[in-house]
């Protein structure tokens, strides 16, 4: 499966860039101190035997934030079921659907995140240190960033969010 793994790594690898998801650090920008969080490509084959990869940041080793960054409505079991039943009665139908790359679309905004990049991705051999412009998956704060981009986009199209039920 080798050959699948690279061809994966190098098609998520040019998702990433694609859509700016960083940009290379600039001299003197790394100050003493900076937390610098490493970032690893997961490995995995799909049911249906396709290879996929995936980078992840290792969101464990960041600095805790406040929960305000991290938190992410989701919806309650009471309000998913009140959906499906008030769906049910008016004969609507209910399709799921899949945001690929879901958290590379939101903005990382005002602050500052600093990933080290695997080697394969990188031309320095012990990988280059880049300034994420975009949520990556694994970071504390990445599903929270989704919601709020995601939302907004909702709120654009008319959508309001339910103050009981923010998810």
């Amino acid at each position: 499966n080798a050959q699948k793994f690279i061809e994966a790594g190098d098609k998520e690898r040019l998702a990433l860039i694609a859509n700016e998801c960083w940009r290379p650090l600039m001299a003197g920008e790394l100050k003493p101190g900076m937390e610098v969080i490493p970032a690893v490509s997961i490995y995995t084959i799909k049911r249906c035997g396709r290879a996929k990869a995936r980078l992840v940041a290792l969101g464990s080793r960041q600095k805790f934030l406040s929960d305000s960054e991290i938190y992410s409505p989701t919806m309650s079991h009471v309000g998913n079921r009140f959906c499906l039943i008030e769906a049910a009665s008016k004969g609507h139908y209910i399709r799921m659907f899949d945001s690929g790359n879901a958290c590379i679309k939101a903005a990382m905004g005002d602050g500052k995140v600093l990933v080290k990049l695997p080697s394969r991705w990188s031309k320095n051999p012990k990988g280059d240190i880049a300034v994420l412009l975009k949520a990556l998956y694994g970071l504390q704060c990445a599903p929270r960033k989704w919601f709020d981009c995601y939302r907004s986009s909702l709120e654009k199209d008319g959508w309001k969010m339910c103050e009981r039920e923010p998810g």
